[in-house]
């Protein structure tokens, strides 16, 4: 999996190949896995938004604003507690979301 341009995420199956896109609001800065789930949490800065998509499906299951601090690039996943870290450059700050809810 890897982010692609200005909106999208691309997969290869186990074969190589690649599968359909899932297309996001702007440049994915970066994204999280789930290991025990099929959801991909992408940090769309362009768009102030985290976007929460299914990876078996390919669809978007939501989309969580960033409406506090912009430049949201770094992210990490901690999935045992439903966390999901978020940094922001300005103001420097650490947002965590709730991954059940959504709720920051």
């Amino acid at each position: 999996m890897r982010g692609e341009g200005d909106g999208a995420l691309a997969f290869l199956d186990l074969t190589g190949k690649k599968t359909p896109d899932i297309h996001v609001g702007g440049h994915p800065e970066s994204f999280q896995l789930e290991k025990s789930g099929t959801r991909a949490f992408v940090n769309v800065p362009d768009r102030r938004q985290i976007e929460v998509a299914d990876v078996i499906k390919g669809t978007t299951l939501a989309r969580w604003p960033v409406s506090t601090c912009t430049d949201n690039f770094p992210m990490a996943l901690d999935e045992a507690h439903h966390r999901l870290f978020i940094g922001c450059r300005i103001p420097a700050r650490l947002l965590v979301f709730d991954t059940e809810s959504g709720k920051a």
